[in-house]
């Protein structure tokens, strides 16, 4: 234990090292999302109308938006100015967060000898210093991702009826939240729930106290934090929100990353149904194109580019800057 904490203390020298001397911004929706909240301090609101009714095509970036606004408004209270160090320990903590839940899983299915490898692989990925600067929906969903599988795993494990409650309560928080900062979150879910159909040995008593509370405790936190959301975002954006329809559709062309020209098509289709339309549409043209072989080395192509370390294909993005790079 006392290995380990010096491993995470080491862990935590080498984050704040690297924001120091590394002043690395990464561009594109990180840098939107963070100056709408800066804006936000002038009156605690989203704009509809900010960089080309950006807020109004992407409704999910709200609630990170809210989330920065909450950071900088803290650190204006404390003394601290400037967009640098307020956003950039949100990265910091969010990682580090991620990563003791995921030391504590390891200690706990395995031993602490498990954990103690947990924290020092962690030491020498690369991944938790360069994604520090990265406080977008990627980095900030980590904390609840790691936290809605720690406690989905303790409701599994409960020995007693109030703990499974508790846990399975705790899972749903996280899991709804996450969610509603990154809606990938909801893969967690749909794993819950088919571990809870597949999984041998559960009695229907057991199985109701996991899954009824979770699946409540769910339900309020994902409507709760929606009526969050529409306190700070109050105005409609069904007209121009680009529906889950065009992300496929974007997926399954090119190299199945970010292409300006899919915003174009999706952007110049008015009301969200016709845009859902249109979107599917395309999409099922595109698969048509690449047929059985073209799909199955697309999916390889994005295992690659867009998945594997969770940028969405912004791994070219760290070789822009030149000048000026180090502080």
């Amino acid at each position: 234990m006392k290995a380990t904490a010096i491993v995470f203390l080491l862990i935590l020298v080498l984050q704040f090292l690297y924001l120091y001397y590394v002043r690395y911004w990464v561009g594109y929706d990180n840098l939107l999302v963070l100056d709408e909240a800066w804006y936000m301090q002038t009156d605690g609101h989203i704009s509809p109308d900010f960089y080309d009714s950006y807020f109004q095509r992407y409704p999910h970036n709200h609630p990170v938006t809210i989330l920065l606004y909450w950071v900088l408004k803290a650190a204006g209270k404390l003394g601290v100015s400037g967009l640098y160090w307020p956003s950039h320990l949100l990265g910091l903590v969010s990682i580090d967060l991620a990563l003791l839940f995921m030391w504590k899983l390891a200690c706990e299915t395995e031993d602490i000898h498990r954990g103690f490898l947990v924290a020092v692989l962690s030491l020498f990925d690369p991944i938790i210093y360069i994604w520090i600067p990265w406080h977008y929906t990627t980095v900030c969903l980590l904390p609840f991702l790691s936290a809605g599988i720690y406690f989905g795993w303790k409701t599994w494990k409960a020995v007693n009826l109030r703990s499974q409650i508790i846990y399975a309560a705790c899972t749903g928080i996280f899991t709804a939240v996450g969610m509603r900062i990154r809606i990938t979150e909801g893969i967690l879910l749909i794993a819950f729930l088919i571990m809870a159909v597949c999984v041998k040995g559960w009695n229907r008593c057991r199985l109701a106290a996991c899954l009824i509370p979770f699946l409540v405790i769910c339900g309020l936190t994902w409507a709760g934090t929606g009526m969050l959301r529409n306190h700070y975002a109050d105005f409609d954006s069904s007209d121009k929100a680009f529906p889950p329809a065009h992300f496929v559709m974007m997926g399954v062309g090119g190299d199945g990353t970010y292409k300006k020209k899919d915003v174009e098509f999706t952007a110049r289709i008015p009301g969200e149904e016709a845009k859902t339309k249109a979107d599917l549409q395309e999409a099922g043209k595109r698969i048509r194109n690449l047929g059985v072989k073209g799909t199955i080395s697309l999916a390889g192509e994005k295992m690659l580019t867009v998945w594997q370390d969770g940028s969405c294909g912004f791994q070219s993005e760290w070789l822009y800057p030149r000048n000026g790079f180090i502080h």
